[in-house]
């Protein structure tokens, strides 16, 4: 497992290590996470819950269609119980790294992308409706990690300045619970929606 977690870090570092000719670009992104939890148990159900997502982005241009991009975020992550009597918050420093698909000429491309995603466990409460709150972190797994794409739009502001919206998702593949003796398999489930700024270097 601990090499899978891995896994989006060493293609980073390969990527950057041998893209010597390709235009790197950095900057900002902020969002809104709308995340649930997915059940292994079908009578299991939850609400969606809105959380905030921030963090840095990162890509290498190999060509004109295909790029490797990187992001470092804080993700905000969680569920709602359907009576709202409470709600789990789970807060993550996140890896996703993905190929990026770019089509479109002019200063509006579109893009695709998809790749993998490692979450790294920073706090874990719940939150009654009464205002008491319960650390649950020792009943949560310490890393995550899943599926990750998106979809969105690119538009060139001025010379080596881009304007990024996306929609994107992550798909978790790990159960969240920490410990044995459970059948029923929690993971996270996340969509969002992304604005943020790429600098070229």
């Amino acid at each position: 497992m601990k090499k899978l977690l891995l896994l989006p870090l060493l293609m980073l570092f390969f990527s950057i290590t041998n893209a010597q000719d390709s235009k790197f670009e950095i900057g900002p992104e902020i969002g809104a996470n709308f995340s649930s939890y997915a059940f292994s148990d079908g009578d299991f159900d939850d609400k969606s819950l809105t959380r905030i997502s921030f963090g840095a982005i990162a890509k290498i241009n190999f060509s004109e269609n295909w790029s490797l991009k990187g992001k470092l975020k804080y993700d905000g992550k969680g569920s709602k119980a359907n009576d709202g009597s409470f709600e789990e918050k789970l807060n993550y420093i996140t890896l996703p790294v993905m190929a990026e698909w770019n089509f479109g000429n002019g200063d509006l491309k579109g893009f695709l992308n998809f790749g993998l995603y490692a979450g790294f466990l920073t706090s874990a409460k719940t939150e009654f409706e009464d205002g008491e709150e319960l650390d649950i972190k020792d009943d949560v797994k310490s890393t995550d990690f899943g599926g990750a794409y998106g979809i969105g739009i690119i538009y060139k502001l001025k010379d080596n300045m881009n304007l990024i919206f996306e929609i994107g998702g992550q798909t978790g593949a790990i159960d969240l619970e920490d410990g044995e003796g459970s059948a029923l398999i929690i993971r996270n489930q996340v969509l969002s929606a992304n604005i943020g700024v790429t600098f070229g270097i």
